[in-house]
């Protein structure tokens, strides 16, 4: 699905990757595991496609989508509420799309117009189209979050906008779901139902966490990082 070949990375001329050579298999759950500033974050990120000033290579499968869900709660709109922030996406595909339709029954619309809204209309399609909100709304369900998905995203808790990070990458439907320390914030009772979750959801992953039993409970192959 993914491999690195002899991936380095530097900040300020300072080696934080060093050669990097991994290989992410198609349905294995895999813990990413090392001491902090080992250079956990800035693989993800690259792996993720976020970071391109990287030497060497990085192969991923044609029509791969890499997720990733970063440790540090996402930031919203001012009044967005949890299904907004879900649908953001696709809610600037649907202004482009009305954009689009406008122009095409403009007089002289062409067949540019016509394949420019067929572009965005397979791109609102493949993000899910109008069957997204409902999606989007049993994703809060599953996470707990059904009574908050039309209330302001920014009034909840730490651990709840992290697993509202969850549930948009979800939406996406990844191929790759990247988690960086996704236990963050989380109580007692919210790492168990993470960790019941990440357990049985079909999807390849790569779990960044110090916490031992979260990985015990979830993956099945550990990547040690050390000094990059």
């Amino acid at each position: 699905m993914l491999r690195t070949i002899n991936l380095s990375r530097d900040f300020g001329g300072t080696p934080v990757l060093t050669n990097i050579n991994l290989a992410i298999d198609a349905g294995h759950k895999y813990g990413l595991i090392g001491r902090n500033g080992c250079g956990k974050t800035t693989l993800v990120k690259i792996l993720a496609g976020l970071d391109d000033d990287f030497r060497g290579t990085l192969k991923i499968e044609h029509g791969i989508k890499v997720a990733l869900v970063d440790q540090k709660a996402p930031e919203f709109y001012p009044e967005e509420s949890c299904t907004d922030f879900l649908l953001r996406d696709l809610r600037a595909l649907e202004a482009q799309l009305e954009e689009a339709a406008l122009r095409m029954v403009e007089p002289g619309a062409g067949k540019q117009a016509l394949e420019e809204y067929g572009k965005i209309r397979e791109l609102y399609d493949n993000a899910g189209g109008d069957l997204a909100e409902n999606m989007a709304r049993k994703l809060l369900a599953r996470i707990g979050l059904e009574a908050q998905a039309d209330n302001p995203a920014e009034t909840l808790s730490g651990g709840e906008k992290n697993l509202l990070a969850l549930a948009r990458a979800l939406l996406s439907r990844p191929d790759l779901l990247i988690l960086d320390e996704p236990g963050n914030h989380l109580d007692m009772a919210g790492l168990a139902w993470l960790e019941d979750f990440l357990k049985t959801y079909p999807c390849t992953m790569l779990i960044v966490s110090h916490d031992r039993r979260l990985l015990d409970q979830t993956v099945d192959s550990i990547i040690e990082m050390d000094a990059g």
